[in-house]
């Protein structure tokens, strides 16, 4: 997994709508509705492009799986601390990332082989009492292992916990894994990685990391 290095503070853009619209997020959140309806009325008052946001800030990668994401409808909003327990965090930037539709509209499988933030994976879990890597961990590049069949392996439990958890040891991530492997290295069949001065970002400029990059890194 590629470490997501969010900002330090919150964006200005994004601090500015908390501050217009606090006492309308406040009554919003203090009703008795579900999560997911409080959700969906906090975004009706939005007035900047915050999926696109996150999706740059991530280089278009999603937060667990690692997968090509872009700024359309297949993006999910991952509430890293689910909006259902902590409502208080639901429009936090500190707690959003982007993330991809974990297979749901991936047809190829019967069942589906789901995974990240759908549900019958991480869905609405505390990630404190399930004890998965943050997305921010330092250490999260060092925790996993990638072979060139696509595997995954942990290398310290909480690692483990997360690759149980987000079903990131799936068939489907599996063979997208071999497969991005496998295509980087037949378009650069002498790379090797010390060759690579910023092992993650590829090279025409559109500041888009390669999807499964450290996957691929690992396997140079």
């Amino acid at each position: 997994m590629k470490q997501i290095k969010k900002q330090s503070t919150t964006p200005t853009d994004w601090q500015a709508w908390e501050t217009a619209n606090a006492q309308n997020l406040a009554n919003i959140i203090a009703t008795n509705q579900s999560a997911k309806d409080i959700w969906s009325s906090g975004k009706l008052i939005w007035g900047f492009d915050f999926k696109g946001m996150l999706v740059k800030e991530q280089y278009f990668i999603c937060c667990y799986c690692n997968c090509r994401i872009n700024i359309d409808s297949q993006t999910q909003y991952e509430h890293y601390q689910p909006k259902s327990i902590f409502r208080d965090k639901m429009f936090a930037y500190s707690n959003l990332y982007a993330a991809c539709d974990g297979g749901k509209s991936d047809n190829n499988y019967n069942p589906r082989a789901v995974h990240c933030d759908a549900q019958g994976a991480k869905g609405d879990k505390n990630p404190t009492v399930i004890n998965i890597v943050s997305p921010q961990d330092n250490s999260i590049e060092a925790a996993f292992s990638y072979g060139f069949s696509g595997n995954i392996t942990d290398n310290n439990q909480k690692a483990r916990n997360t690759i149980t958890e987000l079903k990131l040891d799936n068939i489907r991530l599996k063979k997208l894994r071999k497969d991005a492997i496998e295509d980087y290295l037949a378009i650069n069949p002498d790379i090797e990685a010390a060759d690579i001065l910023n092992p993650y970002l590829d090279l025409d400029g559109n500041m888009k990391l390669e999807p499964h990059c450290i996957a691929i890194f690992q396997n140079l």
